[in-house]
């Protein structure tokens, strides 16, 4: 067995054929990997720490993690904007962010189809304002298919 180098990627065909009931496989090819950092922006946030955010792509899945400190904020709705990533028509994504100090509760996030934006809830999904997280650090990891 070898792995095939293509010009269109790595060909994992060698390695494939699962015979576990109920799957079936559409590619056995990786296409695209990349890492690296990213800048997201919080609407509104005047004092943003931005202390680590770093992305992985694998082929048609991005993988996000960051941890960022938020001053002073507006009233508006949290969105964490500028993702690296745009999210497609036909996949929603959530995550679980922590949040320290501040809003004193878990936080949903879920990707805004067609865009690079996350929206972020607490507790039966209610609209969580960024004056609600002044002063805290949130940490949060998110993973979604990329079509």
């Amino acid at each position: 067995m070898a792995l095939h180098l293509k010009a269109t990627g790595i060909d994992f065909a060698d390695f494939g054929n699962t015979t576990a009931t109920g799957t079936s496989v559409t590619s056995e090819l990786l296409s695209d990997y990349e890492f690296g950092t990213f800048e997201p922006s919080y609407g509104g946030n005047s004092g943003l720490n931005r202390v680590f955010n770093k992305f992985v792509k694998i082929g048609n899945w991005g993988f996000l993690q960051s941890y960022v400190g938020i001053g002073n904020g507006g009233n508006e709705n949290l969105l964490c904007q500028l993702l690296p990533f745009t999210c497609p028509n036909n996949g929603y994504a959530t995550g679980m962010m922590n949040n320290q100090g501040g809003y004193g509760e878990h936080i949903l996030m879920r990707t805004v189809v067609n865009n690079s934006t996350l929206s972020c809830y607490g507790p039966n999904q209610a609209s969580i304002n960024i004056n609600q997280v002044d002063g805290s650090h949130l940490i949060w990891s998110l993973h979604y298919c990329l079509v």
